[in-house]
């Protein structure tokens, strides 16, 4: 077996346990000695994972004047969506259609930069080609061929809503299912079953990934409502969840730090970065993290240990007078139940969030948004001069 391809599976191994700083060793010898282009994106996928973004950047061009392509391309645009690098990111974009028109993870990245931009209506023609609707479609192709995706336009029958990405979209999301068909069955987390119920959404059936499917006649992932009803942004004034909130005097603050997604680790924070924004002698606060004590002894942290999904949540926050949160579901829970919700959000655009400190989405939303990547110090400040004026 040669040296090169010894190199790259153990390279692999680690990637799999992600133990990634063994894994670029691994890639770096295996390229010293034999230089190609799909080591090079190997060992960028490895820095992405540390979110190295200028180590992607790197590795990913020098990958593109080996062999451009379609992978090649694809890292290239979310790296510069990452550093917000509109110009460059338009630029490989073109670049990337132009050597293969039909490649599904560039009109992904459009999709994005329209949104980004508050182009929805654009941006959700290529959100069809996003990663989610496509198992869907090989899914539902090989165990129910019969049953057609929903064009918006013919009778739908029983529809089947798939409930797609993290819950923070499903919850922005559901906004959509209020009128598309009397016999509406909603495929969704089981985290998000007693909620939604309570929500009293116009479905007839709740049910969780755990259930047997039921009978339908046509089906349609969730994201793709707001393309096929023809109905870009659909906003929602006040809530549109569960809510006891009531408009008073802040008092009541709410709060999360972190949010450990392994795709994006940048969205949360250290303890120590937000702890700032702390003031026992105005405000009392909860703390929303789940399963996590705060390091603050005097921030309540009993009840978020009590709760077991995100009706319990959602019921802890019908308390609250505002929810200070980084992205998160937390944000979305919040922002859906009416509540002030400020949201510290990391320097990369994001079309949930706005890109000008507002949220087309959500309109008691207000977006704190860093300028240098992963330096927390400006939203925090802003939050702490914002206090002072409640």
């Amino acid at each position: 077996m040669e040296a090169t391809t010894i190199l790259n599976s153990l390279a692999w191994a680690h990637g799999q346990n992600k133990t990634f700083q063994e894994a670029l060793k691994y890639l770096k010898a295996s390229y010293e000695i034999t230089p190609s282009a799909e080591t090079l994106v190997n060992m960028t996928v490895a820095y992405k994972a540390n979110w190295e973004m200028d180590k992607v950047l790197e590795y990913s061009l020098k990958a593109l004047e080996i062999n451009p392509n379609s992978k090649v391309y694809d890292t290239l645009i979310f790296c510069y969506q990452q550093l917000c690098d509109d110009k460059k990111v338009i630029e490989y974009i073109h670049k990337g259609l132009k050597y293969n028109p039909e490649d599904l993870n560039v009109l992904f990245h459009r999709a994005i930069y329209y949104m980004n931009k508050g182009q929805f209506k654009e941006g959700w023609i290529d959100w069809l080609s996003r990663e989610s609707r496509r198992l869907h479609l090989s899914e539902m192709k090989k165990n129910f061929p019969t049953k057609p995706e929903w064009d918006g336009k013919s009778n739908p029958g029983k529809l089947l809503v798939i409930g797609e990405h993290g819950l923070g979209d499903q919850i922005l999301f559901c906004r959509y299912l209020k009128g598309i068909s009397k016999h509406t069955i909603f495929l969704t987390r089981n985290s998000l079953i007693r909620l939604f119920k309570k929500a009293k959404f116009d479905v007839k059936f709740l049910l969780d990934e755990t259930c047997l499917m039921p009978e339908f006649d046509s089906w349609i992932g969730i994201e793709s409502l707001p393309y096929v009803l023809n109905e870009p942004i659909r906003k929602v004034s006040g809530s549109y969840l569960p809510s006891k909130y009531q408009p008073r005097k802040i008092k009541n603050i709410g709060i999360c730090w972190e949010n450990k997604n392994p795709p994006e680790p940048y969205r949360g924070m250290e303890w120590n970065k937000f702890e700032p924004i702390i003031d026992h002698k105005r405000f009392k606060y909860t703390s929303l993290q789940f399963n996590k004590i705060c390091p603050d002894s005097k921030i309540d942290s009993t009840q978020m240990l009590k709760s077991k999904d995100i009706l319990d949540t959602s019921n802890i926050m019908d308390n609250l007078d505002l929810v200070i949160t980084v992205d998160s579901v937390l944000a979305h829970l919040s922002a859906a139940k009416g509540i002030p919700t400020w949201v510290l959000r990391s320097k990369p655009y994001e079309w949930r969030f706005g890109e000008t400190g507002q949220t087309p989405w959500y309109d008691n939303v207000k977006v704190y948004r860093q300028d240098i990547i992963k330096d927390w110090n400006k939203p925090i400040n802003m939050v702490k001069k914002d206090l002072l004026d409640v």
